[in-house]
């Protein structure tokens, strides 16, 4: 039980570092920090999943015949908790990671991003009044 926490706890943290890489690019590419729009729509599609997860749930149940108050489950009930429980949250991990894997973003890629954004930084602080995005830093063609 606790390996099985474990898996499922890794991708939390993973997406969360995933997000903050995704803005700190953002950033690099227009000179806008979009944080709180970026933050809030993840959270709220966060919650729209939570929502449709939970209807899925109880739809898959009821296809595999679940009956909720009886004193036993039929076999195609208890493969349907068995597949919940194991193969369908296995294959969604297996979804995440080859999705991580085409993030594009590596930490040589990353280390240099934040290095460009620290110099801006340094640059505006410099001048008063100067224009987000006003550094003359050159920014790559978005892919």
């Amino acid at each position: 039980m606790i390996a099985i926490n474990i898996c499922h706890g890794i991708g939390t943290p993973i997406a969360r570092a995933f997000m903050a890489d995704a803005e700190d690019y953002g950033e690099w590419q227009s000179g806008y920090r979009n944080t709180g729009v970026s933050f809030a729509g993840n959270l709220f599609f966060l919650k729209l999943g939570l929502a449709a997860a939970g209807g899925l749930v109880g739809f898959l149940l009821s296809l595999g015949g679940y009956e909720g108050g009886a004193e036993a489950q039929s076999e195609s009930a208890l493969t349907m908790i068995v597949l919940l429980f194991t193969l369908i949250p296995a294959l969604i991990s297996a979804l995440m990671t080859l999705a991580g894997w085409r993030f594009g973003l590596d930490d040589g890629e990353m280390d240099r991003i934040r290095h460009d954004l620290e110099a801006r930084a340094g640059n505006r602080s410099g001048r008063a009044g100067a224009e987000p995005g006003a550094t003359g830093a050159a920014r790559p063609a978005t892919p």
